[in-house]
């Protein structure tokens, strides 16, 4: 199915007599932008109008390139929910397998998504991004950044992640999404820093007087002018983390 196809069956939040620009070209429109970088509606217009006479041969256009405000009005109009259905509908046509995959899952806050005028706070997005085949597998809106753990397992209930490998920062190291992940046939990295007190401080005792399982250097190479050596030291019996059970699939610390 073309994704023109799938984004049609997205309701249009406007008045008829104020449409000058077709929403399956606003939408089109701001996905190519972000693709390209464009990190706000003003950069996802000056995109539109420098890449005009290359996307009229994708897309009607018939009014040119829609202003930064009426791609924002319609952003801040449009059903979340159906867009992100629509989206992902088209993601599960492209047929990714996830086997071996890294998958990274992570929170962002869209700039210039805040107006606190009307009382609007800042819109936060967490993605779940495939680097082996550049393309982003779901994204859940939230609130806020607190919202962030939650989100994070509704995108695992939303995408198939099975015999992929899930690294999610310090905000999504919970006990919680660990077994989620492994429910869904994963594996996983989780950061862990001081929101997880008891375990931070349990892994930088274990690594400050005990003997490493394994250790990988790198090659040397050289960086911004240096010579660099990078060392990962990974331990595997784990019977000194109190909690070990609670973390499920756990099997070794780096």
């Amino acid at each position: 199915m073309k994704l023109q196809e799938i984004f049609s069956q997205i309701p249009d939040p406007r008045i008829d007599r104020r449409k000058l620009h077709l929403l399956d070209d606003i939408l089109l429109l701001t996905l190519f932008g972000v693709i390209c970088g464009a990190e706000s509606y003003e950069a996802i217009e000056l995109f539109g109008k420098s890449k005009l006479e290359f996307l009229k041969e994708i897309i009607p256009l018939p009014n040119g390139i829609p202003s930064h405000d009426t791609l924002e009005r319609v952003f801040k109009r449009i059903d979340s929910n159906a867009f992100e259905n629509a989206f992902l509908s088209w993601i599960k046509t492209l047929e990714i397998t996830t086997e071996g995959k890294i998958i990274s899952i992570d929170g962002k806050t869209v700039r210039g998504s805040q107006d606190e005028k009307n009382g609007n706070y800042a819109i936060h997005l967490v993605s779940a991004w495939c680097s082996s085949n550049s393309l982003m597998l779901g994204q859940i809106k939230t609130a806020s950044k607190s919202n962030e753990i939650k989100a994070i397992q509704q995108l695992l209930d939303l995408i198939d992640v099975e015999g992929g490998l899930i690294t999610i920062d310090a905000m999504g190291c919970q006990k919680d999404i660990a077994a989620k992940i492994k429910s869904r046939g994963a594996d996983y990295i989780l950061a862990v820093k001081q929101n997880q007190e008891t375990l931070y401080n349990e892994i930088g005792g274990a690594f400050a007087h005990k003997k490493a399982d394994d250790v990988f250097i790198s090659k040397y190479e050289s960086d911004h002018g240096r010579i660099e050596q990078r060392t990962c030291s990974v331990i595997t019996q784990l019977s000194w983390i109190k909690e070990k059970d609670k973390w499920m699939g756990l099997s070794r610390v780096c």
